[in-house]
């Protein structure tokens, strides 16, 4: 499995670590298929002068009410007022209760802190279904307590490279990561207008893609550029030589690589797993279909509301 893709699984929400292109390839059972996939009914909601919902204000609320000390029951007495669907136990120290109604839903996850026998609050999950095909997905999540901040991240799923461009100017991306941002867009066109973009096609758009030795791994060749001293960009060619993956990285004012942009080609396949079935149960993204997920993050929650409400504002 690839490991560049674990910190987009469920996984993600029990850590807070480093992950380097160079793992990519490397395998771990460590995904739970059996969790509940993207799949909540598509409801209208009004996106002019947009207030946050219920569900919303829930979000931000525990997140600011987190700490790693915080038991199963001290904090479902906080969400007591929303609909819980259901729990699930994702392994003998992991379980996850999952909130629902109409077109929104909150996962939290509980974890055994050092094999304890009490369960505590790890981390929170926010979906919503706007009606807007060109959407797939948009989740709020928050990174792992253990972080020490309570950095948020939106991240928002859409199969067009005009909608790609029009989330990403929205969220401003385009401006803080200008040059990467233009390479990485032309970089999607013109894999667009070809039937099958090759290695060859990769280094006549750009010559500064460099291949990335990894002993490791035989199946997959990986190409990176790198824009500035902070953000780059690894296209990973899978062993039928056809693109799997696409990554703009940042590691600006952060310690671990934040993938800005993913883009999971139609062509996206792997040893172990269906990556074609993660993409789809992650992010509603159509099976055998090229989609992008655009990633962003702020340690403010109060900046990330706005964030978040001017998006749906905006995107109409």
């Amino acid at each position: 499995m690839n490991l560049k893709l674990i910190k987009k699984t469920k996984v993600k929400k029990l850590i807070c670590t480093t992950i380097s292109i160079l793992t990519i390839g490397a395998l771990s059972p460590f995904i739970y298929p059996n969790t509940t996939s993207y799949a909540l009914t598509t409801e209208s909601i009004s996106l002019n002068n947009y207030k946050l919902s219920e569900f919303q204000n829930t979000f931000f609320d525990l997140i600011e009410f987190m700490d790693k000390n915080i038991s199963v029951d001290k904090l479902r007495s906080k969400i007591k007022n929303l609909p819980l669907v259901k729990t699930e136990e994702l392994d003998f120290n992991n379980i996850v209760d999952i909130y629902e109604k109409n077109n929104e839903q909150i996962k939290v996850y509980y974890n055994k802190l050092n094999k304890q026998k009490s369960y505590y609050a790890q981390n929170i999950e926010y979906k919503i279904n706007i009606k807007n095909p060109r959407i797939n997905s948009i989740t709020l999540s928050n990174l792992n307590i253990s972080c020490n901040k309570p950095t948020v991240s939106l991240e928002i799923a859409t199969e067009y490279i005009n909608d790609l461009d029009k989330i990403s100017k929205i969220l401003k991306l385009d401006q803080s990561n200008g040059n990467a941002y233009k390479i990485y867009i032309n970089l999607l066109k013109a894999i667009e207008s070809k039937d099958n973009f090759t290695i060859n096609d990769l280094v006549k758009f750009n010559s500064g893609f460099k291949k990335l030795e990894n002993p490791y791994d035989n199946d997959r060749s990986t190409f990176e550029i790198k824009v500035n001293d902070y953000e780059s960009i690894t296209v990973v060619f899978n062993k039928d030589k056809k693109i799997n993956n696409i990554y703009l990285s940042d590691k600006k004012n952060i310690k671990t690589v934040h993938d800005i942009i993913t883009t999971k080609t139609k062509d996206a396949k792997d040893i172990g797993w269906d990556i074609q079935k993660h993409y789809k149960q992650e992010y509603n993204l159509t099976y055998g279909k090229t989609g992008h997920i655009i990633n962003t993050y702020s340690e403010n929650l109060k900046d990330m509301k706005k964030l978040f409400i001017n998006f749906l504002n905006e995107y109409k």
